[in-house]
């Protein structure tokens, strides 16, 4: 009997219905027939620190023509190097500091930063930092050889082209519903325009009258409900939406519309927050899998997109002090020096983010999976033997990981109370014939089970066996 040990985190709003949670996990489909199981859990990846900035990270960027880092921590612009021995700082300038998240774009010689309402532009030969005169902008992208940033809401502007020094004056407005203007986006030769409730999509026509243009019939009644949960990502890109009849959704642009991507359990979710609009997402490949990683500062949580699955998990950072999962350490990304960079969320630490990584920078890393009911028509069922297919002789070569345990518990009223941790070895290194499983389990109407590892390795969950019996009440 199975009880669906591999999957993605679904729990509905009412756990009697579905309480499933996928945390620090990841499912991947199998591609070819052949193997154990269609569907395998995969431990999320680690971190290791590289370097340690001054100040907390307001944002990290990967200059797209000389790939070159850079990082803003507080106040200060960074470049962030390698030395051959090391990552250093190489301090560029500072920048006015609202604590908010900064923006990047660059047109190949100049970067622009938006930091604290305030435009600064890095010329990329010299490294002389400026700032621009006039602008008070509230959001910035770079498209089709002009920088654009929207300045007072309503409107936006650009500059010159492949010159961020020079603005022309020339102003564009969003005029399909009267929505303050949250985020630019540059994507596929489009812009896109997006207020907190619609979208519209312009393109360059350079006419005397300046150089945007409304793109015919290409406009939507669906906003963006955070600035900075917008990223780029598989060719499109992914930001958490709002209409006028709600918000707390997930959408990917396709062609000049866009598609829903969360499900009804994660929205019923993300309507108990009492804040998304401090959203901010990056977006990352592994092994072939593309993640969207959004990060909701304020509920300190964190949860994941998987593109080419089309699946959702949760991932988190275990505080031992609290005993309670918050949002990841890693709060921005960036893919540059042919590695995966993340930068702490409360410090100025920077880290490689990787599978290889079997724990969070020397912390570890809980996983837990939560299946979905084991339930037959409310009849009593009697739980003889569960044992779990997964790799096994995978313990460290010594220390506390050399002989790794997974914890089980279970909840008999469908998900609302558990009980104790029990537990089973998954073998020392080497002892590829263990077996994984838990004898006399009790009995009840409606079971939800549990799994939980915490040991710095190499986890893989592949299935399950439940043996049960049918009682008679």
């Amino acid at each position: 009997m199975k009880i669906g040990l591999v999957g993605d985190s679904y729990s509905a709003y009412s756990v009697s219905v579905n309480s499933e949670a996928t945390i620090n996990w990841y499912p991947e489909v199998q591609e070819r027939d052949g193997g154990k199981s269609n569907v395998v859990l995969y431990r999320t990846p680690g971190l290791f620190r590289v370097a340690t900035g001054s100040n907390t990270c307001r944002g990290i960027y990967t200059e797209p023509k000389t790939g070159r880092v850079f990082i803003v921590n507080g106040n200060q612009l960074n470049e962030f190097r390698y030395t051959g021995s090391g990552y250093i700082f190489v301090n560029i300038g500072t920048l006015n500091n609202d604590t908010n998240p900064c923006q990047f774009a660059s047109n190949g010689f100049e970067m622009a930063v938006l930091s604290g309402n305030t435009l600064f532009m890095l010329k990329l030969g010299t490294g002389v930092l400026s700032t621009i005169p006039d602008l008070a902008p509230t959001c910035l992208c770079f498209h089709d050889s002009y920088f654009v940033v929207s300045e007072n809401n309503f409107t936006f502007t650009c500059s010159a082209p492949f010159d961020g020094y020079t603005w022309p004056g020339d102003e564009f407005t969003a005029e399909q519903i009267p929505d303050p203007i949250v985020a630019l986006v540059s994507d596929t030769r489009q812009l896109w325009v997006f207020g907190s409730q619609s979208f519209e999509l312009w393109g360059v026509d350079g006419s005397v009258d300046g150089p945007f243009t409304p793109v015919a019939a290409a406009a939507g009644l669906v906003g963006s409900s955070s600035r900075d949960a917008v990223t780029l990502l598989d060719n499109t890109f992914f930001f958490l939406g709002e209409t006028r009849e709600g918000n707390r959704m997930a959408y990917r642009a396709e062609g000049y519309s866009v598609r829903r991507i969360s499900n009804h359990a994660l929205e019923a979710h993300w309507q108990t927050y009492n804040v998304v609009s401090d959203a901010i997402s990056f977006g990352y490949q592994e092994a072939g899998h593309m993640f969207w990683v959004v990060s909701f500062p304020y509920q300190n949580e964190t949860w994941v997109y998987d593109v080419s699955q089309d699946m959702w998990h949760q991932r988190g950072y275990w505080n031992v002090l609290t005993g309670r999962l918050e949002s990841v350490r890693g709060r921005f990304g960036a893919f540059g020096l042919g590695y995966q960079f993340c930068a702490d969320k409360s410090d100025g630490r920077v880290y490689i983010m990787a599978q290889r990584f079997l724990d969070d920078d020397g912390d570890v890393i809980r996983r837990v999976r939560r299946t979905p009911h084991t339930f037959n028509d409310n009849k009593r069922l009697y739980f003889t033997r569960l044992e779990v297919f997964m790799q096994v002789g995978i313990g460290a070569q010594s220390g506390v990981d050399a002989d790794p345990i997974i914890a089980l518990r279970w909840s008999n009223d469908g998900g609302y109370t558990w009980g104790n941790e029990h537990y089973a070895k998954a073998g020392e290194q080497g002892q590829y014939r263990q077996r994984v499983f838990w004898n006399r389990l009790g009995a009840a109407r409606d079971r939800v089970w549990e799994f939980i590892v915490t040991s710095r390795v190499d986890w893989v969950l592949i299935g399950e066996n439940l043996i049960a019996v049918e009682g008679y009440s």
